[in-house]
């Protein structure tokens, strides 16, 4: 479709290969000219440029088994968000740390001259307008996205086995201007491209046995799931950060490496009641998961490699179980009365941001939510169309743990 300055193709097409094999290839492509006007005589910013693919081949062989191969590609190149000064602080007497607002402390206070002075640009930024922007350097976003799925799907009499398979690898350069000045007072600058703040590969793999019991009474899904995440190359975030005119200084590196690891079992039936009480079904549901995270922060003029990181990493594990518990009556073949409690956990962590050197302040607790939810469901046709009236009321509990993570640490001053 076309509207304006954006521009959005796609189109997909489906290939029979015979009686066993079939394929489907998909395609995205999407521009938008930038909707920030650079004043600085850069690319406009705000622009959205992007190309996807995907690629599937279905495997069908026998009656009761296939696999489903996906392959997807997404590569991006934009000029990135603009970011515009939008207040400046001004405390005559000086802030917290001292600094007073006087020339000496340029290009922050009283430089006198839109190169020194960031209350003048912000008398410009507003005399320019809205949708505009006078980056000191142009900003980009540029990012490899892909990844392979396979799923398995195997009937072997009254069970049935499924294997999901998943495999993602990202890598990410950016350029920030953070301060939205044309000064260089904070901006990310990340080596100018030299190396990616972002680059990292995931596998998850999850399998599932299916299938019912006692004639049809009992349904229920067993199964397993993994997952692994860890940088895939040398990554790290390089910032100016306020250095007065004059000083040379491209600006500290930051290199972080975070490794994530989760591993689950989990199982779910439901039994469908028979005779007078038919048309009751009673769910029930577990799930423990165990969850391992580690974390390493370098700072220094270059870029730091993962193995550096030594005595610098940190880590935290939790193990943590979670249920569902349902009912649900149909009183009529278009109408459902259900009650239901969840419990939900989320993996507690390391912060990264927290000084370097100071690894004992980094971790955070796990969160845990319990929710109470019964409703009433209809569903009807309106002249054809399809409608459903759901009416429900909730209550919810979150908590984080009390418990002090367990924690494995070589706790010493990360390099710098």
């Amino acid at each position: 479709r076309i509207g304006g300055d954006a521009r959005e193709f796609g189109g997909a097409v489906n290939i029979p290969l015979g009686q066993q094999l079939a394929a489907r290839v998909a395609w995205e492509s999407i521009r938008r000219d930038g909707m920030v006007e650079n004043l600085n005589g850069g690319p406009d910013l705000d622009n959205r440029n992007s190309e996807s693919i995907r690629a599937s081949l279905l495997w069908e062989p026998t009656s009761n088994f296939e696999n489903l191969l996906v392959y997807d590609h997404t590569d991006i190149d934009q000029t990135g968000g603009g970011i515009v000064l939008s207040g400046v602080f001004n405390y005559p007497l000086g802030n917290v740390t001292g600094r007073t607002a006087n020339a000496t402390n340029a290009p922050y206070f009283l430089g006198g001259s839109l190169n020194d002075d960031v209350r003048l640009i912000l008398a410009q930024q507003q005399a320019d307008g809205p949708r505009t922007a006078r980056p000191g350097i142009d900003p980009y976003m540029r990012a490899e996205i892909w990844g392979i799925s396979n799923t398995s799907v195997w009937d072997v009499g009254g069970v049935t086995l499924k294997n999901i398979f998943g495999y993602r690898n990202v890598e990410l350069f950016d350029r920030i201007d953070v301060d939205g000045t044309p000064l260089q007072i904070n901006d990310r600058i990340n080596g100018n491209g030299a190396f990616p703040q972002v680059a990292l590969e995931q596998y998850t793999n999850e399998f599932q046995i299916m299938g019912e019991l006692f004639g049809g009474s009992v349904d229920y899904i067993v199964g397993a799931f993994f997952l692994s995440e860890e940088p895939t190359d040398n990554i790290g975030t390089q910032a100016r950060q306020f250095y007065r005119p004059g000083v040379s200084a491209e600006g500290i590196v930051t290199s972080t490496y975070i490794t994530n690891e989760s591993r689950a079992l989990f199982g779910q039936g439901t039994y469908h009641f028979g005779g007078a009480l038919d048309g009751l079904n009673i769910t029930a549901g577990y799930r423990y998961t165990w969850d391992e995270r580690t974390f390493c922060v370098m700072q220094a003029a270059t870029i730091r490699p993962q193995s550096l990181c030594g005595a610098a990493t940190i880590g935290t594990e939790f193990a943590e179980p979670s249920y569902v518990l349902s009912a649900d009556y149909r009183l009529t073949e278009d109408a459902l009365v259900y009650a239901v409690t969840r419990s939900g956990y989320r993996g507690g962590g390391v912060n990264t941001n927290v000084p370097v050197g100071s690894p004992q302040g980094g971790t955070y607790q796990p969160e845990f939510s319990t929710d109470y939810e019964i409703g009433f469901k209809t569903e009807w046709d309106i002249g054809g169309m399809f409608a459903r009236l759901t009416r429900r009321s909730t209550a919810s509990k979150s908590r984080t743990s009390k418990s002090r993570p367990k924690r494995f640490c070589r706790c010493r001053a990360a390099a710098r």
